[in-house]
């Protein structure tokens, strides 16, 4: 099971036909004076695995004020809008008839999504977003929170993947200008800073080749699924796109961070300071028929960011952690405070 947050969402009204409220709540009743607004929501499914089959999906919103019941339709959003600018009068065209469900108190409220999504997934149509209506009211104030406000709007998905057999060969994403396509691969945006992270596995002599993981025995790894892959930067990749270098539509172009379904770090927006300690706190799936008790979680930083985490002599850091885990399945766990040491070899994990 997944929960992907809104990445936009945005009102319209038929009494304000120009206004664009990108940046408010969310407000699901039809008017008492005959006005209507109609919501749209949009969810990035690139996670998902690409030979994912969905078996259910639903739309959720947090209800933060309700004056009466409303009935509020599910909608499919038929051509491309924009959150910033998006009125009653640019809006796209919106099929409707989709499910009903009852707004009558404040908290969770959800809405069957599952044929949508899969649509989307299959490829079958595009993805331009969700939409919400009011279909009743009686002059009420019904308002959801928006992904600005309180508790973004979430799509849960739940699906399943074909089982496979034998080692499930998996790569890095991080960018690395040693490749296949001669491309510069920038370490952090803007910055004009080379990445030279080891990442393409078969690289020139003399040159650091990034770790390819078997996975031969599957006791765990990071993220929610693995997505195999027989090279970062080229070639067959289950997700889709390649890890670096090339994206959804196959150009060849300066990105990374490309590989979505084992990315396990989740606070991502953590800060580090110098000498001081941090807790990471990370997402690590364990099969069924694994029988370890721990395992060991090897982490790398680039402390000066410099496009290389080798570099031990000045400001490259490295740390491990021992990691308990006593249960199958999905679990998130939280890496105890730890100082990054600077002496030895990074061990690949």
């Amino acid at each position: 099971m997944i929960f992907l947050s809104a990445v936009d969402d945005a009102g319209t009204t038929s009494s304000v036909p120009t206004a664009s409220a990108p940046n408010a709540y969310l407000v699901l009743n039809q008017r008492g004076d005959g006005s209507f607004d109609w919501n749209f929501i949009q969810f990035d499914l690139r996670i998902l695995p690409a030979n994912a089959t969905i078996d259910s999906a639903e739309l959720h919103l947090n209800i933060n004020a309700a004056g009466g019941p409303v009935d509020v339709e599910l909608g499919r959003a038929d051509g491309a809008w924009d959150e910033l600018s998006l009125n009653w009068n640019n809006k796209p065209g919106v099929t409707w008839g989709g499910p009903v469900t009852t707004v009558a108190a404040v908290g969770d409220v959800g809405w069957p999504a599952k044929p949508l999504v899969s649509a989307w997934h299959e490829g079958t149509m595009p993805n331009y977003g969700l939409v919400l209506r009011g279909t009743s009211g009686n002059g009420a104030g019904v308002r959801a929170d928006s992904k600005e406000w309180g508790v973004a709007p979430k799509l849960v998905i739940t699906y399943s993947t074909p089982a496979q057999e034998g080692p499930r060969p998996d790569l890095g994403d991080a960018p690395d200008s040693t490749n296949h396509h001669s491309q510069n691969n920038t370490a952090y945006p803007g910055s004009g800073t080379l990445g030279q992270f080891p990442t393409v596995w078969e690289v020139p002599a003399g040159q650091a080749a990034g770790p390819r993981h078997r996975n031969a025995t599957l006791e765990g790894w990071l993220g929610d699924y693995i997505s195999p892959e027989t090279e970062a930067d080229q070639g067959p990749d289950l997700d889709g796109a390649n890890n670096i270098l090339r994206g959804a539509g196959g150009a060849v172009g300066d990105v990374a961070d490309k590989d979505r379904g084992d990315d396990g770090w989740r606070n991502r927006t953590v800060k580090f300071f110098d000498c001081q300690r941090a807790t990471l706190d990370i997402r690590v799936s364990k099969d069924v028929a694994a029988n370890r008790n721990f395992m060991y979680l090897n982490v790398w930083f680039d402390g000066n960011r410099d496009g290389r985490v080798l570099d031990f002599a000045s400001a490259g850091a490295w740390c491990t952690h021992k990691c308990m885990f006593a249960v199958a399945g999905n679990l998130p766990y939280s890496v105890p405070p730890a100082s990054p040491r600077k002496s030895g070899r990074p061990k690949l994990p």
